[in-house]
């Protein structure tokens, strides 16, 4: 509970006692101007209240951009893993009939995940998902004629695995795609509702300023 609003009650319950007993609430030192004082720290409540939703609204609006950043990761890193393989397909004798084997189909993989982007997150992770097993498989059976070709293809390809199979984890949670033009709206709202609040404050708290400079004579 807020300060103010622990206050409040306590004015409000010093106004409920000075109705019933004007003399009792003279005793219990009831502050002056109450409404005025009441109205201040509702302004400052609302000022509080404002500056958390404009920081809930830009968290949201920056999860929703690191999700949308993660997403387009996913096919950058598929190309990425799908090129690295085949970036030493034109010394065809350094691969073996199986390497081929296992490499081809990495390509065909790489343009399910793109097509699959336009679809949902989910259909983007169990296709991103999907080209890494591939991956996995072509790297575990590399010949080692192909490792002894391109000795930074096994280290590169399993950190460009590693990081699509983290991605894909974290697409096929996602129920939609980043809604980032909303997002962006909702911060706009809060951020017009927070410079609002915070303009209604120093009205509120002269108003009562001047009131007990007039209580006091």
């Amino acid at each position: 509970m807020k300060i103010s609003t622990v206050y409040r009650v306590t004015l409000v319950a010093a106004c409920a006692l000075a109705a019933l007993s004007p003399s009792q609430a003279f005793a219990a030192q009831s502050p002056g101007c109450p409404k005025k004082n009441i109205a201040y720290l509702n302004a400052q409540d609302n000022q509080e209240d404002a500056g958390a939703k404009v920081l809930a609204a830009q968290q949201a609006l920056n999860k929703a951009r690191n999700d949308r950043d993660r997403l387009d990761r996913i096919v950058d890193t598929g190309d990425q893993l799908k090129d690295v393989f085949y970036s030493v397909r034109p010394y065809v004798t350094d691969y073996t009939d199986d390497d081929v084997k296992r490499i081809e189909p990495l390509g065909g993989a790489a343009d399910k995940v793109v097509m699959a982007s336009d679809d949902s997150p989910r259909a983007l992770g169990a296709a991103a998902a999907k080209e890494a097993d591939l991956a996995q498989k072509a790297v575990d059976g590399l010949s080692d004629q192909a490792k002894k070709s391109n000795p930074e293809l096994q280290p590169t390809a399993q950190e460009l695995i590693k990081r699509l199979r983290e991605d894909a984890e974290a697409a096929r949670k996602m129920d939609s795609f980043p809604a980032i033009d909303a997002r962006q709206a909702e911060l706009d709202t809060a951020v017009k509702e927070k410079t609002d609040a915070d303009n209604a404050v120093r009205p509120a708290r002269d108003a009562y300023r001047d009131c007990l400079a007039k209580a006091n004579g």
